[in-house]
């Protein structure tokens, strides 16, 4: 993992995947760079959510603002 990459994490969209899931988040945070933790904000209701919870794993991905606003759509909230 390249930690320079908490320093483009600020107030924003993001895209929350798993392996059979995704949603759109606006809540990521930095907790330590060391070993290198970060805290998502998810619906505990979102299907995502539940995914999450079953496989353990995930992806961040950090939207542009030139981002299609149809890719976004494809993820909902």
């Amino acid at each position: 993992m390249d930690k320079n990459i908490f320093r483009d994490i600020t107030y924003g969209m993001y895209v929350v995947t798993t392996k059979n899931a995704g949603c759109i988040i606006n809540t990521m945070t930095q907790i330590t760079s060391e070993n290198p933790i970060i805290s998502i904000s998810i619906n505990k209701n979102n299907y995502t959510n539940k995914k999450l919870k079953e496989e353990r794993n995930f992806a961040v991905s950090i939207i542009s603002e030139k981002t299609n606003p149809n890719l976004i759509s494809v993820f909902g909230f």
